[in-house]
């Protein structure tokens, strides 16, 4: 779903450019950002906006010698040298798998995915080079965490949002920047994967949530259900009567 993809990378680079205009906590904003995606059939965003997830204290980077398992496992994180990205398990001596063995952290060399010359261009400074990422609250992060690679403020979990107060935070710090091209594509697509209900199950307890009301409020006082977007692949239901979108966009209810 690459309309998603481009609206979490765009909504990455929209938070980063609002400092210090503003008191957010952008590395709990990152990771509840990042826990939507992956409610969707998406690839690994971060490398886009890897300088703004770094600088905000989400993404870590360290020497590939500093990753817990290095000297018990040589032979993988030397194979690492071969490749320009690869998703670390939990345990490298054994096969990844998506139940016992997933994903916990990441090797990127961007030099040899992209080129010096494009690491230039994209201002990767420090990062150009071969390291292990891993996000906040991740598996990895976890073990750094327990040997105390990571302490203090960085040892801190990140806090799992409300949904509809996480959607309202952003909406109010896009508008506020006056990207309403952005904020349309939330109001108009990521709001709406989230909440649409084609059954209408829902509806009565959405109607009734202060965040959601404060989202609609906000969105009629710009018009972000006029603006045109790029809806991507998915599809979309109809606004049939009594429906969600029927509710969504209509300003005067």
């Amino acid at each position: 779903m690459h309309e998603i993809e481009y609206l979490v990378q765009n909504t990455v680079r929209r938070l980063d450019a609002g400092g210090p205009d503003h008191t957010l906590d952008l590395r709990t904003l990152f990771w509840n950002l990042f826990d939507y995606q992956a409610r969707y059939d998406t690839g690994i965003t971060f490398l886009g906006v890897a300088t703004a997830l770094v600088r905000h204290r989400y993404l870590y980077p360290f020497p590939v010698e500093k990753h817990p398992d290095f000297e018990r496992c040589p032979e993988y994180f030397k194979s690492l040298k071969e490749e320009s990205f690869e998703e670390i398990p939990i345990d490298p001596a054994k096969p990844w798998t998506s139940k016992t063995n997933m994903t916990a952290g990441y090797y990127w060399d961007p030099v040899r995915k992209l080129g010096r010359e494009r690491c230039l261009e994209k201002g990767l400074g420090d990062l150009a080079k071969p390291q292990v990422y891993c996000e906040a609250g991740s598996p990895l992060w976890e073990r750094w965490v327990a040997n105390q690679t990571l302490t203090g403020a960085d040892a801190v979990r990140p806090q799992k949002l409300d949904r509809a107060e996480f959607f309202h935070i952003l909406m109010k710090e896009i508008v506020r920047q006056n990207d309403l091209d952005l904020a349309a594509e939330w109001y108009q697509m990521g709001i709406v994967y989230e909440f649409g209900d084609p059954e209408g199950e829902k509806l009565k307890e959405l109607q009734n949530n202060a965040q959601v009301s404060a989202i609609r409020k906000l969105a009629a006082e710009h018009e972000l259900q006029t603006i045109d977007i790029d809806y991507g692949f998915s599809y979309i239901e109809e606004e049939t009567p009594g429906g969600f979108l029927a509710w969504w966009q209509n300003r005067d209810e």
